[in-house]
């Protein structure tokens, strides 16, 4: 597993090196630290970071907006915003915009090891739902529709919340569209997974015959 990567966003380069000393010794990470929030935005722009430990008055780019962008680029980054003072408005603020700690000088490095400890295995928790779906989808029939458009994503949506009901469901589209590779998608993540999917080309049977097919008959009648 690779370690954790922590950006550290701090003017203070004692400050710098003895929190990049805690998360390398202490907590395993590999990290990256930067003195302003200009620099950390290039560090974010071309990678994701699990965690983002800055100073909420970061010179050119401030704590809150790094915040934004480390969401941006990762929903699940573990933030902690370093304030000058407690200022419990703010410190609400910044966690309902996502952080998941707002701290004061000096650290406390025993809360900080709790934070990043629960910020992390939030992320793997993630990574293991997300894992799981994937491999869910593909034994079950999703892996063989392609797509990750807005559109596409609500059809998945609906193809898992239909599947396990007995609702009858029509699936209309153009020809090639890929209607046949939902409803296979929709049987196999039903309750009838285990019974015979077959498909019929209605269009290749004559009138009097699709009723029968579709709705069954007795012979004779």
């Amino acid at each position: 597993m690779e370690r954790p990567r922590a950006l550290v966003v701090d003017k203070q380069t004692k400050f710098r090196k003895e929190l990049g000393h805690f998360l390398e010794k202490d907590l395993g990470m590999a990290t990256v630290m930067v003195a302003d929030g200009e620099a950390a935005y290039n560090v974010l722009d071309k990678d994701p970071v699990n965690v983002l430990i800055t100073e909420l008055s970061a010179q050119r780019i401030d704590g809150m907006r790094l915040l934004e962008i480390a969401r941006a680029r990762n929903p699940e980054t573990c933030i902690i915003l370093i304030a000058p003072n407690l200022d419990l408005a703010q410190a609400t603020e910044a966690m309902r915009q996502g952080a998941y700690d707002v701290q004061t000088r000096p650290l406390n490095f025993e809360r900080l090891r709790a934070v990043l400890e629960r910020g992390l295995s939030h992320q793997q928790l993630v990574h293991k739902v997300s894992d799981l779906q994937a491999r869910l989808d593909h034994r079950y029939g999703l892996n063989d529709l392609t797509g990750k458009s807005p559109q596409m994503v609500t059809v998945y949506d609906r193809i898992r919340t239909l599947a396990p009901t007995r609702t009858t469901i029509l699936v209309t589209g153009e020809t090639g569209t890929g209607k046949e590779l939902v409803a296979k998608a929709l049987h196999h993540l039903s309750p009838r997974r285990n019974d015979p999917f077959v498909a019929l080309n209605c269009s290749a049977l004559g009138e009097g015959v699709v009723e029968s097919e579709l709705f069954g008959h007795e012979k004779g009648a």
